[in-house]
């Protein structure tokens, strides 16, 4: 979660400031905030200094490079707070009691995100995009392919339409249940809505009598057409109020709560489970990932197996392998192909490519362990024990090959 700007104490701010609105002494001439409206007369003094866009620009926008090329070394997607302050962003003189003084100062736009994408790719970025959003803002959003965010608990309203009700969220958007300036589902059930938004939320959401409110909201969450899904572990747990993470403009008390091990029980992970499930939310690469092991396994028992135990008894299992035997070798091209044609029609996917390897690993130690023959060698040690460490290492390879060939297509695909 990264915040649109930085501390003026920050490491940032000193060692470039240049790039910020400053006086000669270093001092932010300028700082951060938003305007007064319904919810505050006087606006939010953040105290945040103002980056010097034009400097930026100057630059090539290579300290926004740079906080993104680290940032998406440590984390897989980057939420950045306050996007519309990239398209206009509320500027307070510095030493302002308050934030009605400031004025709307029009940012980089779609530039810093051309110039970071020319630079580092596609990346995995959500835009912050909650309140008001004007016209400009939303543009700004769709033009950098940037999903936003939808939260339920704004999504009831029983009198007027809602930006944030699943039936209108975009498939490019993450819905949750809050964020972390949210009130848990139950906290908010209880306190802070009235009877009308609890008997729409009830009617929107199909919950039973016997549905708590959280599972009801989890399972919408869950079963909108945003591309992802957030809960948050207090709703997944239906904890009340108490256990809620911030409360916005405040400090002290904020950030406290922690989850123990036992709260997170067999019938949680079930939820969470049938969640996933239901609503077809799997981690397609991490499902890949886990039948590349289990063909791994399969592979390795199988062909080993049937390989010793055709030592023991004198007979060739798979006829893969009979080419240990069988003199012609049209018989052998045959015999290989017709069985390597099953494996390939039976097992498909991740067990084709788990066969293939142990197949051909046992065609090298075939040929090994005919040479060791043909040259009069009867060591055990050769003839079984070498080509036996040979095929494990052969599959450990191949193995190792498979998951890194995972990995490398989850990161080409910005997952």
């Amino acid at each position: 979660d990264m915040p649109i700007y930085v501390a003026e104490d920050s490491s940032d701010m000193w060692a470039n400031p240049h790039l910020f609105k400053t006086d000669e002494n270093g001092k932010a001439t300028c700082i951060a905030g938003c305007p007064p409206d319904e919810f505050s007369a006087t606006g939010q003094l953040w105290g945040n200094p103002i980056y010097d866009w034009e400097a930026m620009d100057k630059d090539g926008y290579k300290w926004w490079i740079e906080r993104l090329r680290e940032s998406f070394k440590i984390y897989d997607i980057v939420r950045i707070d306050h996007f519309r302050g990239f398209e206009s962003y509320w500027e307070i003189p510095a030493g302002s009691d308050t934030a009605a003084p400031g004025k709307w100062v029009k940012g980089p736009g779609y530039k810093l995100f051309a110039a970071v994408k020319e630079e580092l790719g596609d990346l995995n970025i959500i835009a912050e995009d909650l309140g008001f959003m004007t016209d400009e803002v939303i543009e700004l959003r769709e033009r950098t392919g940037f999903p936003g965010m939808k939260i339920l608990q704004f999504a009831f309203n029983p009198d007027d339409e809602s930006i944030d009700s699943p039936h209108l969220a975009p498939n490019n958007s993450v819905m949750y249940t809050g964020t972390h300036d949210n009130n848990t589902v139950l906290g908010w059930y209880r306190n802070e809505i009235d009877d009308p938004t609890r008997e729409y939320l009830a009617r929107y959401t199909n919950r039973k009598e016997y549905e708590s409110v959280p599972h009801a909201m989890l399972r919408t969450v869950f079963a909108s057409v945003s591309f992802m899904a957030i809960a948050t572990m207090q709703d997944l747990l239906e904890l009340e109020g108490s256990a809620r993470m911030n409360f916005p403009s405040t400090l002290g008390g904020n950030w406290s709560w922690r989850m123990t091990a036992d709260q997170l029980t067999p019938a949680v992970e079930q939820e969470l489970l049938d969640f996933t499930t239901i609503y077809r939310r799997e981690n397609t690469d991490l499902v890949k990932e886990e039948k590349a092991k289990k063909a791994f396994y399969v592979a390795f028992v199988l062909v080993l197996g049937f390989y010793f135990v055709g030592e023991i008894v004198g007979v060739r299992f798979l006829p893969a392998f009979a080419w240990l035997t069988v003199p012609n070798p049209w018989d052998t091209f045959l015999m290989t192909g017709a069985s390597a044609g099953l494996i390939l029609w039976q097992w498909k996917e991740e067990f084709v490519r788990a066969f293939i390897f142990p197949i051909l690993s046992f065609l090298v130690v075939g040929f090994l362990h005919r040479w060791t023959l043909a040259q009069g060698i009867q060591n055990s040690t050769m003839t079984m024990i070498l080509p036996t460490v040979i095929i494990v290492i052969g599959l450990m390879i191949y193995y190792w090959f498979t998951i890194r060939a995972l990995k490398k297509n989850k990161t080409e695909n910005g997952e």
